[in-house]
């Protein structure tokens, strides 16, 4: 059964600028320009490497989803109004932060990554 993981805005990145994006928890992402109809899908290469993504933010054109089981943020990087490659580990090496607890992010405009935990608290990555 596929399920809606999170909804995000991206206001650039080429031919997918001022898009909605949708993703599922199969790794299907829709996304649908409003000026340029109909919403066009794509699956994502290495969802299979995911545990349980909870969330999604764009920056810069990329694509970022938390899985917290996996203390893991997987960035996708576009090519030409896609994302066609598997995705890269943002946090690499053995010293990965605890994100058992995070329920979403944000990308601010310098690219500092905001982690919000289920207790309230805020990690600050960049």
């Amino acid at each position: 059964m596929r399920s809606l993981i999170d909804i995000a805005w991206l206001s650039e990145g080429g031919a997918r600028g001022n898009a909605l994006l949708g993703l599922d928890s199969r790794g299907l992402l829709v996304t649908y320009q409003p000026t340029f109809p109909p919403a066009t899908a794509q699956a994502l290469i290495g969802a299979d490497r995911w545990i349980r993504p909870v969330a999604i933010e764009t920056w810069q054109g990329r694509l970022y989803i938390l899985d917290p089981p996996a203390s893991q943020i997987w960035r996708y990087q576009p090519t030409a109004g896609e994302y066609p490659a598997a995705p890269e580990e943002y946090f690499v090496g053995d010293n990965h932060p605890d994100l058992t607890h995070a329920v979403d992010l944000a990308i601010d405009q310098s690219g500092n990554v905001f982690i919000l935990r289920d207790d309230g608290s805020v990690l600050k990555f960049y």
